[in-house]
């Protein structure tokens, strides 16, 4: 790991610690023993098999009281355990000093598993061959694990430990291929100990240029990277992203912010401008307690309409008491602000859920299925708006490809479910003209070649970058002109996604200043007039958006599934499931 000495930055939001109970650190405490890799001398707990412990900095207890604590209780339990397997008595009051060590490189070393794609099923503690791949901002590989049947074709390993020179014995790895010399995983988990880890590189890797991935989410600024890596790793992270001044175009976005009634509209918190640290501060709660209203309380119409208001009014909801007030400097978040992108997801699942939550009421009710209808193509609207800004720091940040992939494959399945939804039934007995999806076998754009690339697995180095850069460029071409002959159609009256011009191209982001100082309320009122479809006494009036939609859908998904080849390969758990959305 990239390592420094030097204190962490002030916490502005401290990331949930990983999972840790007594459970894992018996059995990987078994294992240790059960290979001798158990140091004899207390002194030398630092390194257990191989694997970094961090325990000098995770037992003081100045640094984080909480985790010291959670190391002693996991340990105590861990003794107790042992000795009602022993049948001995269960009063001790001696140290717990190897279990702590044990628990501490279970800390470090540990990474949640996701099994073809699905929930968090659990953590796992890998080898030195997968453990000892440093952490970057911008790294140039990633892990996933695959389907249980992944099979690759074999070669030899292509990752040398630099700390030895030399590669790693054959009964610990086995190198595998897919589409190129970019992957291998350890072949003694795949004995029994849990799920597969293989590794790929997203970008060109030179030879005997340093393998690294990410331990975090790279969609944050560098001062929650590195609160995130201090309070879990007790790192601060010195990668080029990381060290470049002044700060690079990603990370200056994922920060900013737009002051309104101010003579300069666009503030950065590095600036430390009048306040903007605790309003950062004011936003996050804010936008935690939103997401929890959706989460933990099963609310989804309420967590979007506080997040709406968040986004369109700021941390002032609209509404001064007094001139005064008014004038007085409020902020607003910039569309491309990390707590912006959590907003967007949040509220394209949340309304999607009220839209299942409105059907379920009763699904024969016309005037319900009108309304899910709407809230759907919001869901939509806002999947594509993450996709697209997700997708523009992406063009700026290759290492984000697996964001900006996820995030494709969700718009495109929202956008199809949209197109296909039998609502649109309804819009023809009404008298509107619906025009006939096609199916996805006989679908071909003329404009560009994602048909044909679809499920094509790249060759690593400057060719597949060079080809990955052209087919960006031909989705960009194709969306860019299909967004508009949609966007009206999907986003609804009132809502935040009025300010936005184009969720694909935002070079409508200079004219912020001017959105935010000529008032909200006017902007939006003029946006709505701006809209390709009316509202008559037959409802909406529609032609061809549903087959714009289809077509946008299928850009979406197969762009998408082209990303995802470079983080996952060819058969990854995507493959089947994109196919069943594209012919199912």
């Amino acid at each position: 790991m990239l390592r420094s000495r030097r204190r962490p930055p002030p916490l502005q939001r401290r990331a949930p610690p990983p999972p840790l109970g007594p459970r894992p650190g018996r059995r990987h405490l078994l294992r240790f023993e059960r290979h001798n890799l158990i140091p004899r001398k207390t002194n030398l707990l630092d390194r257990i098999g191989g694997l970094m412990s961090n325990r000098n900095e995770l037992m003081h207890e100045e640094q984080d009281g909480d985790t010291l604590a959670r190391i002693k209780g996991g340990a105590k339990a861990m003794v107790m355990a042992r000795r009602m397997r022993d049948n001995l008595g269960l009063e001790y009051s001696g140290e717990c000093v190897l279990e702590e060590a044990v628990l501490c490189v279970v800390l470090t070393n540990a990474v949640e598993v996701q099994v073809n794609g699905g929930p968090l099923i659990g953590i796992a503690v890998y080898d030195t061959t997968f453990s000892w791949i440093n952490h970057s901002c911008s790294p140039n590989a990633c892990y996933t694990f695959p389907l249980p049947d992944y099979s690759g074709g074999e070669s030899r390993l292509r990752i040398l430990r630099a700390a030895t020179g030399c590669g790693c014995s054959s009964n610990e790895i086995e190198g595998m291929q897919n589409g190129g010399w970019d992957n291998y995983e350890s072949t003694e988990v795949s004995k029994g100990y849990g799920p597969r880890v293989v590794v790929r590189s997203i970008k060109a890797i030179k030879k005997f240029e340093e393998v690294s991935i990410a331990y975090i989410d790279l969609l944050q600024p560098k001062v929650l990277r590195h609160s995130e890596l201090w309070s879990q790793y007790r790192f601060i992270c010195s990668c080029q992203r990381c060290s470049i001044s002044p700060p690079s175009y990603v990370d200056h976005t994922l920060q900013e912010i737009a002051a309104v009634n101010c003579s300069c509209a666009n503030l950065s918190s590095d600036h430390h401008h009048l306040g903007v640290d605790e309003e950062i501060t004011r936003f996050s709660d804010y936008v935690d307690d939103a997401v929890a209203e959706y989460l933990k309380f099963g609310n989804p119409k309420s967590s979007c309409e506080k997040l709406e208001n968040l986004l369109i009014h700021g941390l002032s909801g609209g509404k001064f008491e007094t001139e005064e007030e008014k004038r007085k400097q409020h902020f607003c978040l910039h569309p491309l602000h990390h707590l912006s992108l959590t907003a967007y997801t949040t509220l394209a699942s949340a309304y999607k859920t009220h839209a299942s939550d409105l059907l379920a009421v009763d699904p024969e009710v016309e005037k319900l299925q009108l309304e899910a209808f709407t809230t759907s193509r919001t869901s939509a609207a806002y999947s594509l708006l993450l996709a697209g800004a997700t997708n523009h720091l992406f063009l700026f940040e290759s290492s984000l490809v697996a964001s900006a992939a996820t995030f494709w494959i969700l718009a495109g399945e929202s956008l199809l479910n949209v197109a296909r939804s039998p609502v649109w039934k309804l819009f023809a007995k009404g008298g509107s003209t619906v025009a006939e999806i096609p199916s996805c076998p006989s679908y071909k754009c003329c404009n560009c070649t994602l048909v044909d690339k679809f499920g094509t697995s790249f060759d690593i180095g400057q060719a597949r970058d060079v080809m990955v850069e052209d087919l960006s460029r031909e989705f960009l071409s194709c969306v860019t002109r299909i967004t508009p002959q949609v966007w009206a159609f999907l986003i609804n009256k009132g809502c935040f996604l009025k300010l936005i011009s184009d969720p694909i191209d935002f070079k409508w982001i200079g004219r912020l200043k001017s959105v935010r100082t000529l008032g909200i309320e006017s902007n939006l009122a003029n946006a709505a007039t701006e809209s390709t479809v009316s509202t008559g006494e037959s409802g909406l009036c529609v032609n061809q958006e549903n087959i714009s939609l289809f077509q946008l859908g299928v850009h979406c998904l197969r762009y998408g599934g082209i990303l995802s080849t470079i983080c996952f390969g060819k058969r990854s758990h995507l493959d089947d499931y994109m196919q069943n959305l594209l012919y199912g």
